[in-house]
Parts: C-alpha cells; structure tokens; sequence
C-alpha cells in the first residue's frame, strides 16, 4: 500500500485498496499553505504530539524519503499498523511540520478509539474507481472537519496561526484557481469554516463555497462519531445532489463501509 499525494488544499488522486475495500488514504495535511513562523511553545507542542503518540496502542511506522511530498497516512485496521508518510523535507522538525505531523497522528487516534473510517476512507468492493475520484475530495473534507477539531482542541494556538496564514494565501491562490476545480472548492471552504469558527471572524465567500461552510458549521468539530461523519458527508455530497452515501457494516472487514450510489438524473434517461 502507499499513501495518497497531491498539492496543497487539493485531494490526493492516488487510491488505495485493502481490507476487501477501496480506499482513499487521508490527503496531505493542507497547512503546507503556511510559510509564516508560528508563535507557539514548541517545547509544549512536542509533548502534545508525544503523549497523543504514547497514547495509540496500535504501532506506528514512518515513511521517509518516499515519493511523497507532503504528510499523508493509512491507518490498517487489520494489521493494527499506523502507516504515515512525509518526505525528507518535511521530517525537519519546524513548527509547522510538527503540527502537521500532530493532524496524522489524531487521524490514527480516531481510527483506534472512534472508527477506522478516520484512519482512511473505505468503500465497498463495488464501488467504482470513477465514483470514488468523483467524490472522495467530499469525503476527506468531512473526515478533515473533525480530525482538525482535534488537532485545534490539543494545540489551539498553533492551529489557529497556521489557520490564519492558510487564508492570507487562499485569497492569492483563490483569484488563480478555476472555478471547476471541486478539490480546491472544498478545501478552500473547510478552511473558511474553520477560520469563522475558531477565529470568530466574517470573510466574504463566493457562492461556490458557501453552501459547503454553513454546512460545516452545522456541525460540531469535536464531538466526533461515525454517525456524525456519514451525516456531514451525505449533507456535503447534497449540495451537488449527485451521489448519496450511507455506512453499511461488512462481515468480511468488521466495520462499516462507505456505500455511494448515484442519484438520477434525468441526463441518464
């Protein structure tokens, strides 16, 4: 298995299969943005990520010098291994990269203590390549809501640094980004959402992203639970009305998987 790559805010396409499921692993943590110093107690925040760490039963193995170019992970269930990738220059051990690294390792938290749908997105066998490309960016984004809850509950000050360097840069990236890119739309609005909620503050929004925010602040960050993620993910598949999902348990891997139907469309009549 490798992880799943891509540039910053977007979606990794690479998929992943495993566990008689298709899966996604988890995108790169978008904070890559941030080229601003964090003004943080790094002391602190490495004892944050060591007890968060000392915390997983499951054994973590790190993935360095791969053809990875930012922070991704699978969690395996199976094996009960934590599989976190990063390139060699990312494993310097920066502000920004250790609360990156921090994002992985709740991901791998939530996987043990919550669902293994936080350690990695699964689908059900039939599931079609060309369905999960469609939606998976969906997906990761409601994962990413409440892993970043996380993440902003632990270490707050950090975060919301890095958040507020993230949408400096997303205003310079937003005026030459198409329109049609979904990966960036969704993780432009994940961002924005997080910056009204735990920045407290009001930014225009274009209508493409708005839908995705309000959505988002619907709902609780940090009271994390599969039933929460299947409901923001339906809500947030709903804005295109174009494919519905619902968890269904799966003898062979002892958990629930992801099952996407399309909807109809009278383009298909």
């Amino acid at each position: 298995m490798a992880p799943s790559q891509g540039p910053a805010i977007s979606i990794a396409r690479t998929l992943l299969r495993g566990l008689g499921s298709k899966s996604t692993c988890h995108d790169q943590y978008r904070r890559r943005l941030s080229t601003g110093m964090l003004k943080v107690d790094i002391k602190r925040l490495k004892s944050i990520i060591n007890k968060t760490r000392s915390s997983l039963k499951w054994r973590v193995v790190e993935y360095k010098n791969t053809d990875a170019y930012c922070f991704s992970i699978f969690s395996d269930s199976t094996s009960k291994i934590h599989n976190i990738y990063y390139p060699d220059q990312l494993f310097q051990k920066t502000e920004q990269n250790l609360v990156g690294f921090l994002h992985e390792l709740c991901h791998a938290y939530l996987a043990e203590t919550v669902h293994p749908q936080f350690g990695g997105i699964f689908f059900w066998p039939e599931t079609s390549e060309s369905i999960i490309d469609n939606v998976k960016h969906v997906f990761l984004t409601a994962q990413d809501w409440f892993v970043d809850g996380m993440v902003a509950k632990l270490c707050g000050t950090a975060f919301k640094q890095i958040l507020s360097d993230d949408c400096d840069m997303l205003h310079k990236l937003n005026e030459r980004m198409s329109n049609n890119d979904k990966e960036f739309e969704y993780g432009s609005a994940l961002i924005f959402a997080q910056y009204a909620k735990y920045l407290n503050s009001d930014m225009a929004i274009d209508d493409s992203r708005l839908k995705a925010v309000k959505i988002l602040l619907s709902i609780d960050p940090q009271k994390i639970s599969l039933a929460k993620l299947e409901l923001l993910t339906a809500q947030l598949l709903g804005i295109e009305n174009t494919y519905a999902c619902k968890a269904e348990f799966n003898t062979e891997v002892g958990f629930e998987l992801f099952r996407v139907s399309r909807l109809f469309s009278p383009l298909d009549a």
